[in-house]
């Protein structure tokens, strides 16, 4: 265990214990529960991932105070005490000298599992603690059954499905040898009975995962959240190729075949050591072949181990010692390859989180490798083998790339890349720039990216809470979100690509700001309209006027943002709609409100206006820019005031799916007075004199 601390250490201290914001979520929980808000059930805005780790956080911050080091405390304390049970749960499988080997590779870990042991994401290394512990019990279950034994159980796998469902993997491979082994040595009934018992305590050990989901609207939401991205995907897959209703099982191999490419080519790889999270090439040249090769020797020898122990088992039948079930790793490794493969997050392969139980087995087959080597060739080839495994970990920890190697830089710890913003562009490492900016203009709200936004709120300790930009754009926690205003106040936090964009849509949109370079980030403030609008002009239906739909047009002038008139079909670049004016009217801006159809918004826009003359220009025109990838209720546009007889929005884009929905079209009066100074300024400048008189 203090072997184990070091690296981990180590990797806190050259990152200067930084966070992600799905980390700073659970810092957040934490910081809640302690001030007395009602502790929460699930991970904030994620209904099927335990609080627990928060509630170990709390407990943390109460001791220490609210910080990274504190956050960061719980899931590296818990780290250490699964090197203690990797050694005894080892040690059922083999001498002490394969435990030692066991957990001295679970202290001196691939570079996967060494980031996770310090990462506070919400109970994944808290589940392969409990994971861990629940195979150690169900050893002595199989070995002989009692009733305090599966109670035992019971409890851990239903306090591991509360914390994070994937203690699915471990309870299949449990039920499945145990049951059998037990019909085996018992019969039907005692299977029926110790099913019964332990199914009874993994309830009460759950109990807060039942609690919830019965008790909130709707019932049962983390299995629609569990199973519903592959029952939406099936229904997809059915509309787009109606000859494939009813062909779920095609639909699952084709889904199973794509997973299980990503878990041997790319999972794998970075969980062995051969490359790191993120990455689809080795850190070595060959490392990940390396990798694979060590551990294919010592599944090897593995079954090697559990053949010659079923040969001398059959040849004692009177010797009623305990004997491990040695079937139970290999069953774990399966289950957990099987239900990766057909599971909706089978995708995320380049950072195999949801792949991190399979590290409570996988040193403990090495460990038992070790042990027949050391029995059958000698402690040096033994040492020689465990030798390769420590070193294929230290380098993917501490080796650099070729290319780093080349400028001379042969180690150091390796830290991994901040969370990507938007088109290669990262979360910058240090945040003190920013928050002094932020203080000296007394600002305590942002409009931001996710993986910036909750970082900010935690290490400020809420003193700056954010509005979501862009993409990711899950809602953690719906309290910091405000309306988007025209107020001066409202202030953009971007990665320099994507100020290019909102520069461009707030220029577009008719607004001025001031643009500051801090820390990384572009900081737009002063966020003002270049000319101020007057009243909502009221609108009948008979102004209204339209290609596609004509019923749903009263919708768009309804005052109620629950209904809209939609297009009447997927996108395409013939889609207009029409505001006729009887007389010229003076018109300075327009709101476009989407209601919740927010994702039907046009994906190339174009706002032109017709003058008393029946000239036409467009006051704003969207293609070529990607502004409305931003989910977004209300757009406001702003206009120099100008006469105007017609409005005409015309949809260019196109999209597969999605129909051109707006619930409110809401026109804007022109300031008369702006106007006219307007017409005086260009008149003095000379420009369109005839057309300025004229007018």
């Amino acid at each position: 265990m203090l072997i184990a601390a070091i690296p981990r250490l180590a990797l806190l201290h050259k990152s200067n214990f930084g966070i992600e914001s799905d980390e700073a979520i659970v810092g957040l929980m934490a910081k809640h529960i302690n001030e007395g808000a009602e502790v929460p059930i699930f991970y904030y805005g994620q209904n099927y991932l335990g609080s627990l780790e928060a509630l170990l956080v709390s407990g943390s911050f109460e001791l220490f105070g609210i910080s990274n080091q504190s956050l960061k405390l719980v899931p590296f304390l818990i780290s250490l005490v699964f090197v203690a049970v990797t050694y005894f749960l080892a040690k059922d499988y083999t001498t002490r000298y394969g435990a030692r080997v066991a957990s001295l590779l679970a202290a001196v870990a691939p570079q996967f599992l060494t980031l996770w042991s310090v990462k506070a994401r919400g109970g994944f290394i808290e589940l392969v603690l409990i994971g861990s512990l629940s195979l150690l019990v169900a050893n002595r279950v199989i070995w002989k059954t009692t009733t305090f034994k599966l109670c035992l159980l019971g409890l851990l796998l239903g306090l591991g499905w509360w914390v994070n469902n994937q203690i699915i993997f471990y309870a299949v491979a449990i039920y499945a040898l145990a049951s059998l082994v037990l019909l085996y040595r018992e019969g039907f009934w005692p299977v029926v009975g110790a099913t019964v018992m332990c199914g009874l305590f993994f309830v009460v050990g759950s109990l807060p995962f039942w609690y919830e989901n019965v008790t909130s609207t709707p019932r049962f939401g983390s299995f629609k959240t569990l199973f519903g991205g592959t029952a939406e995907a099936i229904e997809e897959s059915s509309a787009e190729n109606p000859g494939f209703k009813g062909r779920v099982s095609e639909f699952y191999s084709e889904v199973f075949l794509e997973h299980f490419d990503g878990l041997t080519t790319e999972a794998l790889p970075i969980l062995l050591g051969g490359r790191r999270a993120w990455s689809v090439v080795d850190f070595l040249p060959n490392s990940s072949l390396v990798a694979i090769g060590l551990y294919l020797v010592a599944l090897t020898f593995y079954v090697f181990r559990w053949l010659r122990l079923r040969v001398a088992r059959s040849n004692d039948t009177e010797d009623d010692s305990y004997v491990p079930p040695f079937s139970l790793p290999l069953l774990f490794i399966l289950s957990v390859g099987l239900i990766f493969c057909l599971s909706q997050f089978g995708w995320l392969s380049q950072s195999p989180r949801y792949l991190l139980p399979i590290y409570s087995v996988l040193f403990i087959v090495v460990g038992v490798a070790a042990a027949e080597i050391r029995r059958y060739l000698g402690i040096i080839s033994s040492s020689v083998f465990v030798g390769a495994f420590i070193l294929l970990n230290l380098a993917s920890n501490y080796v650099n790339s070729t290319d780093s190697l080349r400028d001379g830089i042969v180690y150091q710890v390796h830290l991994p890349g901040e969370p990507m913003v938007y088109e290669g562009e990262r979360v910058s490492r240090s945040h003190d720039e920013l928050y002094e900016w932020l203080e000296k203009h007394d600002y305590n709200h942002i409009i931001t990216n996710y993986w910036i936004g909750y970082r900010v709120a935690f290490e400020t300790r809420e003193q700056v809470t954010f509005s979501r930009f862009d993409q990711p754009g899950t809602i953690r926690i719906p309290e910091y979100e405000r309306a988007r205003g025209v107020r001066e106040e409202d202030v953009y936090v971007l990665v320099p690509a994507q100020s290019v964009k909102v520069k461009s849509e707030l220029a577009a949109r008719g607004f001025t700001f001031r643009e500051t370079e801090v820390g990384g980030y572009v900081i737009l403030d002063w966020v003002v309209p270049r000319s101020e609008r007057g009243e909502p002009i009221e609108l009948r239906v008979e102004q209204l006027s339209t290609s596609g739909n004509i019923e749903d047009l009263p919708a768009l002038i309804d005052g109620d943002s629950g209904t809209r008139w939609k297009y009447g079909g997927p996108q395409n670049s013939e889609m207009d709609l029409e505001i006729l004016f009887e007389e010229p009217v003076l018109i300075s801006g327009i709101d476009m409100d989407l209601g919740f159809w927010a994702h039907d918004i046009a994906s190339q826009l174009v706002i032109d206006l017709e003058d008393p003359q029946g000239k036409w220009c467009s006051n704003f025109d969207s293609r070529g820019m990607d502004i409305f990838s931003e989910s977004r209720q209300v757009w406001e546009f702003f206009f120099r005031p100008q006469l105007v007889k017609r409005i005409r929005l015309r949809q260019l884009g196109s999209h597969p799916v999605n129909d051109w929905s707006i619930a409110e079209l809401i026109p804007y009066a022109g300031d008369k007075r702006q106007f006219s100074k307007k017409v005086l300024a260009d008149a003095s400048e000379g420009e369109n004199s005839q057309s300025v008189k004229e007018n």
